[in-house]
């Protein structure tokens, strides 16, 4: 497994393009992607598709827009997790709105014999999630922020899961780069831990 700061270093080397960075990073987080995708899908029946589908779909899409410069900001580890956690989610939720659907299936018939691309689902279903899929995320995130143990601490994966990166965290809350880089250590330790329990 890679240390940390070689997360960074692959993320640094799939956006100028080396081939073996994407695979460092799919070693590093397909299986933790995979637990997140069977969380995501409890009570799904399987026979359509299952976490590794999920997961699998999630990974593609990332290293595809990644490739396509969809994510500017993704210079380090710090906002990986994050990202591939919205894409997961993201993917989890299309495919069990897919399978309570069956009837938008059978109105609008693709080719015998052919898998559903992503793109298929995609138009037949749409991508808005429902209320009820964001209060769900809201939920589970509010519990994720109530697992920290300070209040400096919570108040830096609020601003994380904004999106801000750790300079402009640092800067906005007026303390030092390293000691919110440190906190960031803390969240994501946490949060894997009950992540993967």
């Amino acid at each position: 497994m890679l240390p940390d700061d070689g997360v960074t270093h692959w993320l640094k080397q799939l956006n100028a393009g080396n081939p073996q960075a994407a695979e460092e990073i799919w070693n590093r987080y397909f299986r933790r992607v995979v637990g997140l995708a069977r969380r995501k899908l409890r009570g799904l029946p399987t026979a359509m598709a299952d976490e590794e589908d999920v997961a699998l779909s999630a990974l593609r899409t990332f290293f595809r827009r990644a490739q396509e410069g969809q994510f500017p900001r993704l210079e380090s580890r710090e906002n990986l997790w994050p990202l591939l956690v919205k894409i997961t989610a993201r993917k989890a939720y299309n495919l069990q709105r897919y399978a309570h659907q069956e009837k938008r299936w059978s109105e609008k018939q693709l080719p015998t014999g052919s898998d559903p691309t992503e793109d298929d689902l995609i138009a037949m279903i749409g991508d808005e999630p429902t209320p009820e899929f964001v209060g769900d995320l809201i939920e589970e995130l509010r519990q994720l922020v109530e697992l920290l143990p300070e209040e400096e601490i919570k108040r830096i994966a609020m601003l994380q899961l904004e999106g801000m990166e750790t300079t402009e965290i640092a800067e906005k809350l007026g303390i030092n780069l390293r000691r919110v880089q440190r906190r960031v250590q803390v969240i994501h330790a946490l949060w894997r831990e009950k992540l993967s329990g």
